[in-house]
């Protein structure tokens, strides 16, 4: 098997080794498009963990209608995660997010694998599947209910676009502890592992581009990609990781959250093969942003926010992206415990913090889930195996990835033999049983909350008000 290659730049042509041809796919005795349709493009528009990201929906949306009026055919994919639970959100009936896909569906084909947080707003799951197909939107899923089996939605759909034809299938997390317990009553989600090798086989068909969005995370990526029939396209999500990655005629990706970063891959299909190109976009304020959507996402805000959560609370003049806040937080909240070392799981952190004046709805979106830390004492050596899968952010392939991670701040020199105390927060401290050895790398520590209490979220704005 041909060796995995990773991409992280902005625009750029992926190199496969078995044809030696830039950004080739071949697909044996049997081509991906309809007889008479030949040569034929189709352009996919990729991203995932959206998280109710109004502001980032604003400028992808212009993106879209761009694409839209210049390429041969579009088609839009969204591995999950559109909504998130919060005051706008939940009191406007998530009007912006459904709105957002509503003009997406005008503007191209849109297929959404239900994620963990569909469900956010909504106590109803088929309520969530009926609004889709109402706004224009193929919802697919492997969702299941707990009495009788039936589906939530289609768990694959094949459709032609342009004379190219394409099978997109979904997988939702198996993790039920990030769900909504209301949810967890009616439905059931198969084990990720085990459905991807006993039913995914049985869901594609021949001479069709094959396209898995997959929300169970990057450990279950891993594991089915090789199994994918070629040619092949993975949309990854859930963990909120970045990554492009190409291997044995199959292609993998990872948009990372919050709409920071959309992947647009072009294919020019002739014949039995099919260039290809990967097109990165950093969704930012340097985008144009529709105005009309823009406007109602903040009319909205004006109508359904509290107004405590209205009150500016600090100025952020520094930190412009989720990873230079999950790096400042991280040695905010050693620095605040007092403690040799600190560290919170990534999908702690949320959308990147406003320049300018920051609102606590800034802070609450910023950081998702506010409490205290928790303090414990790991040896030397258990604190060198979590400063080792730590950061993921700075990792370039997904070889290295053990999916939901930590960002930390560490001592510069770590001893085996020697004692540290360590700071966390309570997912990982004691989320689950299961958290200490998923994200820390070892498990049994005794963690005690901070006394006096550190909270993160206020540790966030006493900092940022520090002169």
């Amino acid at each position: 098997m041909e060796k995995e290659r990773s991409c992280t730049s902005r625009r750029q042509f992926i190199k496969t080794g078995i044809t030696g041809v830039s950004g080739l796919l071949l697909f044996g005795g049997c081509g991906i498009t309809s007889s008479g349709r030949e040569p034929s493009s189709l352009t996919l528009v990729c991203m995932a963990d959206l998280h109710s990201a109004t502001d980032k929906m604003a400028r992808i949306l212009p993106l879209v209608k761009s694409l839209a009026s210049q390429e041969e055919a579009v088609v839009v994919l969204i591995n999950g995660d559109v909504f998130e639970r919060h005051p706008v959100s939940l009191n406007s009936g998530v009007a912006a997010e459904r709105e957002f896909l509503r003009q997406l569906s005008a503007l191209a084909p849109v297929f959404l694998n239900a994620g963990n947080h569909e469900g956010a707003v909504s106590d109803d799951m088929r309520e969530v599947a009926q609004q889709m197909e109402t706004d224009g939107v193929q919802f697919i899923s492997n969702m299941r209910e707990i009495s009788g089996g039936e589906p939530l939605a289609p768990p694959v759909v094949h459709r032609e676009v342009n004379g190219v034809r394409f099978s997109v299938v979904g997988i939702a997390t198996d993790d039920l502890s990030t769900y909504r317990a209301i949810h967890n009553e009616r439905w059931a989600v198969p084990e990720a592992f085990a459905y991807a090798a006993e039913e995914l086989p049985g869901l594609w068909r021949n001479g069709r581009l094959n396209i898995l969005m997959d929300h169970d995370g990057v450990l279950s990526d891993r594991a089915v990609f090789p199994t994918l029939p070629k040619p092949a396209l993975l949309l990854g999500g859930h963990d909120h990781l970045r990554f492009i990655t190409e291997q044995d005629q199959r292609l993998a990706l990872h948009t990372g959250s919050y709409g920071e970063t959309v992947d647009i891959v072009r294919f020019q299909i002739d014949g039995n093969s099919a260039a290809y190109e990967i097109e990165s976009i950093t969704i930012n304020d340097n985008l144009p942003a529709d105005a009309a959507f823009l406007a109602m996402a903040k009319a909205l805000e004006e109508t359904h926010l509290p107004e405590n959560l209205k009150e500016i609370v600090a100025a952020n003049s520094a930190i412009a992206t989720q990873t230079a806040l999950m790096k400042r937080m991280a040695a905010w909240l050693r620095e605040s415990c007092g403690t040799d070392a600190a560290a919170l799981n990534n999908t702690t952190f949320g959308a990147a913090m406003p320049l300018g004046e920051v609102r606590l709805f800034d802070v609450q979106r910023s950081i998702r889930f506010d409490g205290n830390m928790w303090i414990a004492t790991l040896s030397g050596s258990d604190l060198i195996t979590l400063r080792n899968k730590a950061n993921q952010f700075e990792l370039d392939s997904w070889e290295g990835s053990t999916g939901e991670y930590v960002a930390g701040s560490f001592p510069e020199t770590i001893n085996p033999g020697q004692t540290y105390t360590l700071a966390v927060n309570g997912w990982v401290a004691v989320g689950t049983p299961f958290n200490q050895m998923r994200f820390l790398g070892s498990e049994g520590h005794a963690f005690t909350q901070a006394d006096p209490p550190v909270m993160i979220r206020q540790t966030l704005i006493t900092n940022l008000n520090q002169p």
